[in-house]
């Protein structure tokens, strides 16, 4: 695909459509890091962390992270995705936070519907990981092309260092990418990722300073095609973490967070991770998912997952190892 960074998108056009209904946050705590959910109207991540040095981990990111989809009626128009009624949330066993979109509003007079669920999780990925799941329905009995969008409204990344690394090795976020890792003056690094088959143009808010930076990025897949009755799954990710290289008490330098996104979302591992769970396959990303989920390294130890559990098990004197089965999703 032709690599292109469009400048000029009007800011105007993506509120002009679904915007009259009020999106109301819902605050969630994963490993002490509050994740500010849109689980109403619009659904979605609004904001993730605290402001400046909070503890524990100094994260801030955002004020909109969600899917949109194009009006066919009204160009440069974008529809929200809203849910009828609030969302349902649960605690996994192993502390992972779901939250699930409740009666999906449906649109074009029904022929799309969708639905749609947010994973924060915990564990080794501290509450600072959540995965956006959406599944669009062609409900109609003919074709259906969609312009979808995934709009990221990270607030600050237009300030301070800007992009610090993408997935294709370079600064600049275009459609070669799947991800893209930006560090602000506010303590923080925001990691949006998108998948390495979603992306047919990424523009960025006119506005900003830097064209190298995401404040209010657009990564926009236009064309989708849907058969009549086919759905398709497609899943977003947000990394947040405080970054000691914008001075945050909390943080991590930011060669530790260019690791650490660079591993979670590696095509080769995705699928064997436990960000996978759950899931199959995403029609936005070339991962499948293998017989088993595996947790990251742990940071700032070196310690693998499985050394610590025998560890512990061993010192509590069980002899018989618990598997717990996972929620799979349905």
């Amino acid at each position: 695909m032709k690599k292109k960074i469009l400048a000029g998108v009007a800011v105007a056009a993506i509120l002009s459509a679904g915007a009259a209904t009020p999106a109301f946050a819902v605050d969630y705590f994963v490993d002490g890091t509050k994740w500010s959910i849109n689980d109403f109207a619009d659904f979605g991540i609004s904001q993730v962390g605290y402001p400046e040095d909070t503890a524990p981990y100094g994260a801030y990111s955002g004020d909109k992270f969600a899917l949109r989809v194009e009006d066919p009626n009204s160009a440069g128009s974008y529809l929200q995705l809203d849910c009828a009624t609030a969302a349902t949330a649960t605690v996994d066993s192993d502390g992972d936070q779901f939250v699930e979109c409740n009666d999906p509003v449906d649109l074009f007079n029904g022929d799309l519907t969708w639905d749609a669920d947010l994973t924060i999780f915990s564990g080794d990925y501290r509450g600072l990981v959540g995965r956006l799941t959406y599944v669009l329905t062609n409900a109609s009995a003919s074709p259906l092309t969609l312009d979808l969008r995934y709009y990221a409204d990270t607030e600050e990344c237009s300030s301070g260092a800007g992009n610090i690394a993408t997935s294709s090795g370079d600064l600049i976020a275009d459609t070669s990418d799947s991800w893209l890792l930006c560090n602000n003056d506010n303590d923080a690094v925001e990691g949006l990722v998108w998948g390495n088959q979603w992306a047919t143009d990424v523009s960025n808010d006119s506005s900003q300073v830097n064209p190298t930076t995401c404040d209010l990025c657009y990564i926009d897949n236009n064309g989708y095609a849907l058969a009549a009755g086919q759905s398709v799954t497609l899943v977003f990710f947000v990394y947040t973490e405080g970054s000691t290289a914008a001075g945050a008490t909390f943080g991590a330098s930011d060669e530790t967070l260019i690791s650490n996104i660079t591993s979670y979302f590696d095509l080769n591992t995705l699928g064997s991770s436990r960000l996978w769970e759950g899931l199959t396959s995403a029609d936005n990303w070339t991962v499948t998912a293998s017989s088993s989920a595996e947790e990251p390294a742990l940071a700032n130890t070196g310690l693998d997952v499985s050394a610590l559990v025998l560890a512990a098990l061993a010192l509590a004197g069980l002899g018989a190892v618990m598997i717990v089965r996972r929620r799979a999703k349905a």
